[in-house]
């Protein structure tokens, strides 16, 4: 399966990680601004015929005009103790006053942003992703990976050689991910190693955002989720059985749909 990862900036401005993978293997990964930056490096991998699924770490479907999404607030409630809630996301955040960054993106590239797509032939979809969620299951771990900037340099540093172990690890995971063919790995292990992994934490979330896209491809329904719908807005998640049970027990008592 040919898998795009975005971890798109909510601002214009912001930057955005991508990633690639084509079956087991990275192609490669950048870091860019721009919407025509975005769409320029996803066009030398994909082309408007191909069947691909990109996984964007950002809100795709967003109806609602003030709180959050149903989709959000199942995610906080089931998986507040393991520190992996979703920002809400509405219409009236100044980050969606030109619109929804992720939606128009899927729009360009001609992707349904429907999850149900990523089981259609020929299979051309852009689905939201997290990686703070994908992470807690797919490397096992009790709460999230603090490399974030409000955290302590040490803390974060600690947290970044985590992840990159983590990513390590897929090559033996389900479906397998080898990260070391990207061209990129070397200097992303290296940027970590000297303390600068502030540079490229976006880039690394598209690794996880593209693997998400991946793993639900394989695991649909069963090892991954879709939280939510494409009315009101979803989320689509890997989950361990942990996760996987209270995110169904959030579900049910809000009366949002997961699948």
């Amino acid at each position: 399966m040919r898998a795009i990862g975005v971890d798109l900036a909510w601002g214009q401005n912001g930057r955005t990680g991508v990633c690639a993978l084509d079956g087991d293997r990275v192609l490669d990964s950048a870091t860019v601004r721009a919407d025509a930056e975005i769409d320029g490096w996803i066009a030398r991998w994909v082309s408007p015929s191909d069947e691909v699924v990109v996984g964007i770490d950002a809100p795709l479907v967003v109806p609602n005009r003030r709180g959050g999404r149903p989709c959000d607030a199942v995610f906080c409630a089931a998986l507040a103790a393991r520190e992996a809630g979703v920002y809400p996301a509405n219409l009236g955040l100044p980050a969606f006053r030109g619109g929804v960054r992720g939606a128009a993106l899927a729009r360009r590239l001609g992707l349904a942003l429907d999850p149900a797509a990523c089981a259609a032939s020929p299979m051309r979809a852009a689905i939201e992703v997290y990686p703070h969620s994908a992470m807690v299951s797919l490397f096992g771990l009790a709460r999230t990976l603090k490399y974030k900037r409000k955290h302590a340099p040490a803390v974060r540093a600690a947290a970044f050689a985590e992840l990159l172990d983590g990513l390590r690890g897929l090559a033996a995971a389900d479906p397998p991910l080898d990260v070391k063919t990207s061209p990129r790995w070397a200097a992303l292990a290296a940027a970590v190693a000297g303390g600068h992994g502030g540079r490229v934490e976006d880039e690394l979330d598209a690794y996880v955002c593209a693997y998400a896209a991946v793993y639900h491809g394989r695991w649909r329904g069963r090892r991954s989720l879709v939280v939510g719908d494409v009315r009101r807005g979803y989320i689509v998640t890997p989950v361990d059985a942990a996760a996987e049970q209270a995110l169904r027990t959030a579900a049910g008592r809000r009366g949002v749909r997961i699948g």
